[in-house]
């Protein structure tokens, strides 16, 4: 049974910079990392200056946040995290409807969903059907064969332009995020000369590696993951994706799982790469 403070009535208002220790407060409350998370200030500010970011707050504090940006035509939810204690006292709910009004059903609508029962009900009601699992694959670089492909490290605002010729969305500010302070941390995949993925990457993580050609895809994959340095490296992919067999096999490891739900089936390729909070 809700507690007194619970029973308490809470907004649902625009987020602002002073905001952050609060929703970074409610981000680790649901053990989310410290970077590309409510609990980096980089990652809100980008929030609000990519797209929409909302905080609900009861009696001065912050007890949820939410956010959606839109990509292409589509709008992504990328976050929706609600204190713990709050679980069940319809927050969530509040700042999902704010963000998506029930009454409109344009732009298409997609996440990636944890795994909680609760949360993927609540996108369920919400117009959303589960398509695909998101899988988080961990390994070494050098376990990967070399590939007769060009790989070019670029900025981020070259590689956005190459993404945009391939796909006919500009992503500039989106990858120059993904990269971190890393002014080469665009990348660039060329097949004979012709450029078939395009995206980015931060410190042993390929971030996002958009790839239309299917028959690119695999090879465009292995190729960028040789080109990060160290130990391990991270990369999400759709679990149809044609590179998922080839990292299993050179010793890569499903370490996560997130769940993609939209409300059609053909908003996101099985042929790219995605970061889990900006797709």
């Amino acid at each position: 049974m809700p507690t007194q403070q619970h029973k308490t009535a809470f907004v649902v208002r625009a987020a602002r910079p002073d905001d952050d220790p609060g929703i970074a407060e409610v981000a680790r409350s649901n053990t989310q990392p410290e970077l590309q998370s409510g609990a980096d200030d980089a990652y809100t500010a980008h929030l609000r200056g990519r797209g929409t970011l909302l905080v609900a707050e009861q009696g001065g504090r912050i007890v949820g946040y939410g956010a959606t940006v839109g990509i292409g035509a589509a709008s992504m939810l990328t976050d929706l995290f609600v204190d713990p204690e709050r679980h069940g006292t319809g927050t969530g709910k509040a700042l999902l409807g704010a963000l998506w009004p029930a009454e409109q059903r344009e732009p298409a609508r997609f996440t990636f969903a944890s795994q909680d029962p609760r949360a993927m009900s609540v996108y369920v009601r919400a117009g959303l059907t589960l398509w695909w699992p998101l899988l988080y694959l961990q390994g070494r670089p050098g376990a990967l064969p070399r590939l007769p492909l060009g790989v070019a490290r670029v900025t981020p605002g070259e590689a956005a332009r190459a993404e945009a010729r391939l796909t006919g969305i500009g992503r500039e500010t989106d990858l120059a995020y993904l990269a971190g302070d890393d002014p080469a941390g665009g990348l660039v995949i060329t097949r004979d000369g012709q450029v078939v993925a395009a995206g980015a990457v931060a410190p042993g993580n390929l971030t996002h590696l958009a790839c239309p050609d299917p028959s690119a895809a695999a090879d465009a994959v292995v190729a960028g993951l040789r080109a990060l340095d160290g130990g391990d490296v991270s990369i999400c992919l759709p679990g149809p994706h044609p590179a998922v067999p080839e990292l299993l096999a050179a010793g890569y490891r499903i370490v996560d799982v997130d769940v993609h739900m939209a409300t059609r089936p053909d908003l996101l390729a099985t042929t790219w790469a995605y970061s889990p909070s900006l797709g």
